[in-house]
């Protein structure tokens, strides 16, 4: 039996590249590892566009070769690998980026706000061993990043 997905308030104009952000604490409560928790750095994916961009979604069906037993639907933006490969481009196109770091005894999800992976380019982290303070977390971020046109995201909006 598959872990249900965390419910997550995502405004208009963001687009879930991936989500396996599943119901699964690291531990069970007795302490012992928890077999159906996501250990993997790739658990979460979401980006957003301007409103003017939106109309050039497409829904693409992919399979995803990590521990997902289905078929997800994946929507993107078609010039989205191209847009996020040039830097002068990605300062258009934020992102959050979670993944799980570390084993499950000692691990933590990393929760990432930005444009881009090298320092300058994010806007904000955020580590915590808790589903539900990431799920906050992921929900706050995205309602102060909606707030705003995204040339004009600072980190002092996450702070």
């Amino acid at each position: 039996m598959q872990t249900p997905l965390i419910p997550l308030q995502i405004p208009t104009n963001w687009i879930v590249y991936w989500n396996c952000f599943d119901d699964a604490e690291p531990l069970l409560p007795d302490g012992t590892e928890n077999p159906a928790h996501n250990d993997s750095e790739d658990i979460l994916s979401i980006g957003r566009l301007d409103a003017a961009e939106l109309a050039r979604y497409v829904v693409i069906i992919a399979k995803h070769n990590h521990r997902l037993t289905e078929d997800e639907l994946r929507i993107t933006w078609p010039m989205w690998e191209e847009a996020r490969n040039r830097s002068e481009a990605r300062r258009h196109v934020p992102f959050l980026d979670l993944g799980w770091y570390g084993s499950r005894q000692h691990g933590t999800y990393r929760l990432v706000i930005g444009y881009g992976w090298e320092e300058d380019e994010i806007l904000a982290r955020f580590e915590s061993r808790s589903v539900r303070q990431v799920q906050a977390k992921i929900n706050q971020w995205l309602d102060i990043a909606s707030q705003k046109d995204t040339t004009l995201l600072d980190r002092k909006d996450f702070a």
